[in-house]
């Protein structure tokens, strides 16, 4: 089984933990605290994936790391992967797991990449666009990035808006091509 296959079953056994408890938010903002953690930390994911560390001290160093932080369940939860030896999907069970609540919750999410910093109007608008777009609420993150000229990039999950200016160009060049061909 892939570990796609095995980090979305145990995303939706949390999922489904959260919800028959009724701890659906406090679990969801424990699962970012958690991804962040390990998505941060090479030295935690190491440790995980060391086969010469028993599981009782991988339990005693997440132990440690979350315990005032998270609550039970979620601690329960994260040491139930570690006795389960699939401590080296934390992340992705994690991730798989933020992904399939934003789905409930009807949530996507966008990253806008502009060749200058925007302004609020401008994002507020985009932000509205994104969700008409999409039919979903947008967290949306936005970023400068130098390489591009002008205009911006938008994207969605595996999907890329691309009004910047070089592609607009790239565009261009290409109808001309087809054009002096024909």
């Amino acid at each position: 089984m892939s570990n796609y296959s095995v980090s979305s079953r145990y995303a939706k056994a949390l999922l489904e933990i959260a919800r028959e408890k009724s701890i659906f938010e406090k679990v969801s903002g424990d699962s970012a605290d958690i991804y962040q953690t390990f998505k941060a930390s090479r030295e935690l994911r190491n440790i995980m994936a060391s086969p010469v560390l028993s599981s009782e001290k991988k339990l005693s160093i997440v132990d440690s790391i979350f315990k005032d932080k998270v609550s039970p369940e979620s601690l329960n939860f994260l040491g139930f992967i570690i006795r389960k030896k699939r401590e080296t999907l934390v992340t992705g069970i994690y991730e798989r797991f933020l992904a399939l609540r934003d789905e409930e919750l009807g949530i996507v999410n966008a990253e806008v990449y502009s060749a200058s910093e925007l302004n609020e109007m401008l994002k507020k608008e985009l932000i509205s666009k994104i969700e008409k777009y999409t039919g979903m609420k947008s967290r949306t993150s936005f970023a400068v990035r130098s390489d591009l000229v002008g205009g911006f990039v938008i994207k969605i999950g595996d999907k890329v808006l691309d009004a910047s200016v070089t592609n607009q160009l790239k565009v261009i060049k290409k109808k001309l091509i087809h054009e002096v061909i024909l």
